[in-house]
């Protein structure tokens, strides 16, 4: 979890960097919710271990589990995509 949390987190520190004034903040705090999306990471892995080991599945913890779920994927995609598009706009100087 933190190899892609952090490779996720420099891409988007470097697109940042190319950038000045409320894009680079921006890309920060995009950088950071890379690492809150492993708390949603681990919240989701010890909701579906705890489904797997007491047999049973309900519907709070599936619920509990997709939501977690859905937090990670769009803290992640939202890094990737301002990484890409921080490179693809031209640098400010």
């Amino acid at each position: 979890m933190p190899s892609y949390a952090l490779t996720v987190a420099i891409g988007t520190l470097l697109a940042a960097g190319r950038h000045k004034g409320w894009l680079c903040r921006t890309g920060r705090w995009v950088a950071y919710g890379a690492f809150v999306g492993i708390l949603f990471d681990a919240l989701e892995n010890i909701g579906q271990a705890l489904q797997l080991l007491n047999g049973t599945v309900t519907v709070s913890g599936t619920i509990f589990v997709g939501i977690c779920a859905a937090f990670k994927f769009t803290l992640l995609v939202l890094g990737v995509l301002y990484g890409l598009v921080g490179w693809i706009l031209p640098k400010e100087n």
